[in-house]
Formats: C-alpha cells, sequence, structure tokens
C-alpha cells in the first residue's frame, strides 16, 4: 500500500491512499513519526484536486492487481491504528460501500459530515483501551442505518470483557399539516432513543437497557395503528415520543420515597422511568388505545389515572397508565414497568408550554404569580372546550361517513 501524507507538529497526517485491497489497515508510524490524524476527505472520491504530500510505502505487502486511489466505492473496511486521534470533515464522504470501521478510545474528534453517504457502514469495533470514553456517539449520531457495536475493553475492571451493541435505524420526515400548512417532524424507529444513551462520551448501559420495555410498547403501539387504519381507514394515533428519567431525576425520587439509589429500588419501587407518550387526534381515540392496550395478553394494566374526566387543579389533562411488560434476558424473563401518557393534540400542546412557563426557576416568587396560574388554567379550559368541539363535529361526520 502506498500512503500521501505530511508532517504537522511532528507527527503524520495521512492524506491519500492507494493500493490494490479495499481492506486499509494503516500503520502506527511512518518514519518514526506517530499516525495521528487524517485529513479532511482522505477517503472520499468527491476530493477536488490532490494536495501536496510525500509519499511511503508499505514493505513488508505483496499486492497483486493494479494500484488504485483507495477511496469513495473503493473502500470497504478501514483498521486505525492506536495512535490516531482525529478524523477530518468529510473524510468518508461518498463511501457508500464502507462496512466496517475499526479503531480505539485514542480517536477522540470527529469532523464535521465525515460519515455523509455511509449508508452501507453496518459495524464499528472500538478498543477500549484507556476507559470508558469513546467517539462512539458522534459516528452513531451521522447514521440513520442499523449499527452493530463491539467494544472491547482492554484495561482497568472491565479488562478482557467485550459488550456487542445494537443501534437500531431511525429516520425523521418533515410533515405537512394541511389545511394549515405547518410543517412538524415525525420520528421513526427507537434508533433516536439508543443514541442518546451516551453521558460524556460514556455509554450509559443501564439506560440502553432500559430501553427495551420502552421498544416493545412502541412496536405494539405501531402495530395497533396500523390494525385499526386498515380497518377503519385513519390513523388514531398522531405520533409517540419517548423519554428516560435522567438519574439525577432518578435519585432525587428514591430519595423522597426513602430508598437508596440501587438497581432493585429503581425497577421495584419506581413506574416512570421509562415514559412512553401517545397522542391522539381525538379524545376518543385516546380510550380506543388505552382499551387496545389493555386488551393485550402479555401486558398488565398496573395503574390508571384518567386526568381527562377528573383533571387536575392547574388544568393538566392527559390519561395515564401504568403498564407491566415481560423483557426477554438471556437469564430469562423480567417484568419492566412504563408509564404510559395518552392525550390529544391539544392536550400536548398545552402541557408542554405550561411546563415550559410554569416551571422557570423563582416563578413562584414573582409577582402575579397567581394571576399567571389563573391565565394557565383559563387556556387549558379553551384547549379541552376545542377538543369537545372537534369531537362534536367528528360525531356528525361519522353519522353520514364511515369515519371512527
Amino acid at each position: 500500500m502506498k500512503i500521501h501524507y505530511r508532517i504537522k507538529n511532528n507527527a503524520i497526517e495521512i492524506v491519500r491512499c492507494y493500493g490494490t485491497d479495499d481492506r486499509i489497515v494503516l500503520p502506527e508510524e511512518i518514519n518514526g513519526l506517530p499516525v495521528v490524524s487524517a485529513a479532511p476527505y482522505a477517503f472520499s472520491a468527491h476530493k477536488d484536486g490532490e494536495e501536496d504530500a510525500e509519499t511511503w510505502e508499505s514493505e513488508d505487502v505483496i499486492s497483486f492487481g493494479e494500484e488504485r486511489l483507495l477511496a469513495g466505492e473503493e473502500v470497504q473496511e478501514i483498521v486505525f491504528p492506536d495512535t490516531l486521534k482525529e478524523i477530518g470533515r468529510y473524510i468518508f464522504y461518498g463511501c457508500k460501500k464502507l462496512e466496517r470501521l475499526e479503531f480505539s478510545d485514542t480517536l477522540m474528534q470527529v469532523g464535521t459530515g465525515a460519515f455523509t453517504g455511509c449508508s452501507g457502514l453496518k459495524e464499528l469495533v472500538i478498543h477500549q483501551k484507556k476507559g470508558l470514553k469513546s467517539c462512539a456517539k458522534e459516528i452513531l449520531g451521522e447514521l440513520w442505518q442499523k449499527i452493530d457495536v463491539d467494544f472491547l475493553y482492554e484495561n482497568g475492571e472491565a479488562g478482557g470483557k467485550r459488550a456487542h451493541m445494537v443501534f437500531p435505524e431511525h429516520y425523521d420526515e418533515a410533515v405537512e399539516n394541511t389545511p394549515a400548512r405547518i410543517l412538524f417532524t415525525e420520528y421513526h424507529g427507537s434508533g433516536t432513543n439508543y443514541r442518546q444513551c451516551f453521558y460524556s462520551k460514556e455509554l450509559d448501559f443501564a439506560e440502553y437497557d432500559s430501553l427495551f420495555d420502552m421498544a416493545v410498547v412502541m412496536y405494539k403501539l405501531e402495530v395497533l395503528d396500523d390494525e385499526f387504519s386498515v380497518e377503519y381507514k385513519r390513523n388514531p394515533i398522531s405520533f409517540i415520543k419517548t423519554r428516560i428519567k435522567k438519574p439525577e431525576s432518578i435519585y432525587r425520587k428514591l430519595q423522597k420515597l426513602g430508598y437508596d439509589f440501587t438497581a432493585e429500588n429503581i425497577q421495584e419501587q419506581l413506574n416512570d422511568v421509562a415514559g412512553v407518550r401517545v397522542v391522539c387526534a381525538f379524545i376518543d381515540d385516546i380510550y380506543t388505545v388505552a382499551n387496545l392496550i389493555a386488551g393485550q395478553d402479555d401486558i398488565k394494566v398496573i395503574k390508571i389515572k384518567d386526568y381527562i374526566k377528573n383533571p387536575k387543579p392547574n388544568g393538566y389533562r392527559s390519561y395515564h397508565m401504568i403498564v407491566e411488560i415481560p423483557v426477554f434476558f438471556s437469564k430469562g424473563k423480567t417484568p419492566m414497568r412504563v408509564e404510559l401518557q395518552i392525550r390529544t393534540n391539544g392536550m400536548d400542546f398545552w402541557a408542554t408550554l405550561e411546563h415550559q412557563l410554569r416551571y422557570k426557576k423563582g416563578i413562584e416568587d414573582l409577582p402575579g404569580y397567581a394571576e399567571i396560574s389563573e391565565e394557565l388554567l383559563r387556556s387549558a379550559q379553551a384547549v379541552i372546550e376545542t377538543d369537545n368541539e372537534m369531537q362534536k363535529i367528528k360525531n356528525k361526520i361519522g353519522m353520514f361517513h364511515d369515519i371512527l
């Protein structure tokens, strides 16, 4: 293999690679200097022109066939050396056939758009030589497809262990709400949630595991919504949102309840660590979805709070269900609890804005706070009146057309 490089700060930056094999293994050093970076567009076929660079050629590899530029669709697998710290912007732009990338936790800086167009990438292998941190989140954030990631721990308490993690696919789309012509974003797939399970560049295994139960509920909701659509020609569910309580929120809630911060107490004492918000078009859709969920053989309803028929004093309306589902792990079946919040678009709109307004720090001490609370209550009443009117209109239409 032939490498074009340049020297920067007494270290090597890779500029281009030439060879006959679509598997590229970069050396740790060239002419006694460590290989620490790869330049922007280094493996992209979209690079304009070639830069001035020095040339290094491997002596211990026998090549067969005609040497070619290893860029774009000529690249299938790359192994970076443990010395590599940084890859430049758009380094793999257009590498559609790149399937596997291997590197160590020395690599921490990933340039903008580094993986643009890498639709074929399937596997990341990360050698954790220093600890638990890596650039996995930055890489996964640029990829929509399903990715398998192997974390190979080679130091510390986890030394010698391997964690194989799967990050599902996801995508979002802009949908126009006609005739209002308002654009909103719909998110599909659970991959977005899994890609958020990192804190300070470390994978949070507990949060990753907790997503299994949410994924089961989301899958069931999507199937029920599709079945309803086929039978009744419309969807009762507008969209689904998910959330996981942050560790600090879990800690505070356990403290308030008088329990220690342990995995057992989280599972046994808290019902709302994992939450799924289901937003529907009409009020009767809420009860339709709730009944469909309750009718599933493998779902156990633990608790119901109907804040639609019995609103909170501040005006909040929603239908809450705590459900228990079986999640199957290698050691057996484990019951997991999920909080479902089912509401209309109007209720969700009000609750979201009310939370932003009311939970500002120190707002209770503002002069006129009581008046603000009254205004929020009146706005909540306006929302429910609108929901009721839309329900009446739907019911009238249903008298003449097949709409449920």
